[in-house]
C-alpha cells in the first residue's frame, strides 16, 4: 500500500499517511490565504485513521504547525486530516486535480479579479492565474 511521509522544516514534527488520499486539491478561500500567506494552499485529504502523527504540534482552529520553526503541517476537519503538500518529503508525489475556494459568495470573504486553475501536462502541474 502506497505511503507517503511528511514533516516540518526542523524534523520535530512528523507524519505519516497511508494508502490514496480522498482529494488532493487546492484552496484558495481567505482563511487559507490568511493562514499560509499565499494566493492558495494546496493539501491531501486522508482519513483520519490513514495518518499517524509524531511530536507536539501546536493547534489553532484545527490547524497544527510545529512549536520550534513553526512550520504548517496540517489541518484536522471532521474525520478527515489535510496534509500540506508542501510539508511531504517528496514533492511530486500527488497532484491536485480539484481547486476550491470561495469568489465573494459568503460574507467577510474578499473577492480577487482573478481565478486559480490548474491542470496537468504529462507529470507536471500548471497553475494559472487568469483574470476576470
Amino acid at each position: 500500500m502506497k505511503q507517503y511521509r511528511a514533516g516540518c522544516l526542523c524534523g520535530a514534527v512528523r507524519l505519516r499517511a497511508v494508502g490514496q488520499p480522498d482529494r488532493v486539491g487546492l484552496c484558495h478561500c481567505l482563511d487559507c490565504r490568511k493562514y499560509h500567506g499565499s494566493l492558495f494552499h494546496a493539501s491531501a485529504i486522508f482519513p483520519e485513521q490513514a495518518v499517524a502523527i509524531e511530536g507536539d504540534t501546536r493547534e489553532w482552529r484545527g490547524r497544527h504547525f510545529c512549536p520550534i520553526c513553526g512550520s504548517a503541517v496540517y489541518q484536522i476537519t471532521d474525520n478527515e486530516i489535510e496534509v500540506n503538500l508542501g510539508a511531504l518529503d517528496e514533492s511530486n508525489q500527488l497532484m491536485p486535480t480539484m481547486s476550491s475556494g470561495s469568489y465573494g459568495a459568503k460574507p467577510g470573504y474578499r473577492r480577487f479579479p482573478w481565478r486559480i486553475t490548474i491542470f496537468a501536462i504529462g507529470n507536471r502541474i500548471v497553475v494559472t492565474i487568469i483574470n476576470y
